[in-house]
């Protein structure tokens, strides 16, 4: 296993089942992952508030990832 999917194991194992995505992002589609970003409140997309030290990257899901990034452009 690769360490990116070594680590995303890792993360996907310490979410608990109330934070789990209803699919994992590996399952959904460009076109529905591009959908859910599309349909996320702009809140969520564009913030001002810098993320947290406390949180790791690890445990955050690639969707996630991929909006605090595009948030950062």
């Amino acid at each position: 296993m690769a360490p990116e999917e070594s680590r995303e194991a890792a993360a996907s194992e310490a979410l608990t089942e109330s934070d789990a995505p209803v699919a994992p992002i590996e399952a959904m589609s460009s076109d529905a992952t591009a959908e859910a970003v599309a349909e996320a409140p702009v809140e969520v997309l564009a913030t001002d508030e810098p993320m947290e030290a406390s949180v790791s990257p690890h445990k955050v899901s690639r969707l996630a990832r991929c909006a605090l990034r595009a948030a950062q452009m």
